[in-house]
């Protein structure tokens, strides 16, 4: 069954580095800060992947000051992918995607996608200037980042016209522009969010071809460093 398999990778895949974090942090929080009511309530929402509605609940400016001591802040993000994965299996099995049968079932999961990410790009960026806090913690203003992986497999998959052109943009161009961005004063952290998600998802179109850039983004070290990405960053 495609919808029980899928859960079971994520679970196994997320759920024991996660408690062995929480553990351990916990224990020791409760022997070293004296004050830990926050940090371990955001720590057990984590586990149930609700820590980020926990935060935004309690109104939490993520790079308040207040906040520095607990170590369980960036578990958020972590619940946004979980919340994520609530829906998407659904809609891969529901467009017949899982079983692959015809080109027909790429073109309906790519439309709902589409459609449920602009909706969530109009969302987040509403958002953003009403209530920080809502667009930066609640998964549907997140849904559209996530879904950009989609998108970008799809329309690799597809092998369109469309792909072929971006695939001529230089790589090392979008990789200065992706590292050029975070350099720059961040005044607009919306559209900084937009570009970067949106270079890089040109960037990993482009990559097909064997040149430098490819190799070196495909050498040992760097997927080495992203099969244990999940892991570094929880500690």
């Amino acid at each position: 069954n495609f919808l029980s398999d899928f859960y079971k990778r994520r679970i196994k895949r997320l759920l024991p580095p996660l408690i062995i974090f929480v553990l351990i942090f916990s224990f020791l929080l409760l022997i070293l800060v004296p004050q830990t009511g926050a940090s371990l309530k955001t720590a057990i929402a984590s586990l149930f992947a609700f820590s980020n509605i926990y935060l935004f609940n309690y109104s939490t400016d993520y790079f308040a000051q207040e906040n520095d001591l607990n170590v369980f802040m960036h578990t958020w993000s972590l619940g946004v992918e979980e919340q994520f994965y609530l829906i998407f299996p659904f809609l891969v099995y529901l467009t017949g995607f899982s079983k692959k049968n015809n080109n027909n079932s790429s073109k309906k999961l790519f439309i709902i996608i589409i459609f449920l990410s602009v909706i969530s790009l109009i969302s987040f960026i509403y958002s953003y200037q009403n209530n920080e806090s809502a667009a930066y913690f609640l998964p549907h203003n997140r849904f559209w980042e996530i879904a950009m992986g989609c998108i970008t497999f799809l329309l690799i998959e597809s092998n369109s016209i469309f792909i072929k052109k971006i695939e001529k943009i230089p790589k090392i161009l979008l990789i200065t522009l992706i590292i050029s961005i975070f350099f720059v004063s961040n005044n607009n952290p919306t559209l900084t969010t937009i570009l970067i998600v949106s270079l890089t998802s040109l960037l990993i179109n482009c990559l097909k071809d064997r040149d430098l850039v490819f190799e070196f983004l495909t050498n040992k070290v760097l997927i080495h460093i992203g099969l244990i990405s999940y892991s570094l960053y929880l500690w």
